[in-house]
């Protein structure tokens, strides 16, 4: 995935077999929190990375989600207090 702030890939994903060194890729997830509608972007955070925000594009989480190996999980949560939806709206990409 690249991440449209810092204009680079996402780090490598840390395994549990870099712990153990007896078990294989175990998988990996992201957290998006955020979608802009008028530039199709999410903000995403990374567990595998130490940036606080990344932001992807839905075209590049799409080709990242059915890429050849995943399980194209995604788990939706709603907003009902709508704080994601209007902070969305406001989001603006920069790069640093």
């Amino acid at each position: 995935m690249r991440c449209s702030i810092c204009d680079r890939s996402a780090a490598p994903t840390k395994t549990l077999s870099s712990l153990t060194n007896s078990l294989g890729f175990l998988g990996h997830y992201v957290l998006l929190y955020a979608y802009n509608p008028v530039t199709d972007s999410f903000l995403m955070k990374d567990p595998a990375t130490d940036r606080q925000t990344c932001v992807i594009s839905g075209e590049n989480l799409d080709e990242a989600r059915l890429a050849f190996g995943t399980d194209q999980d995604i788990i939706f949560i709603s907003d009902l207090e709508g704080e994601t939806a209007s902070y969305a709206s406001s989001m603006q990409v920069t790069r640093g």
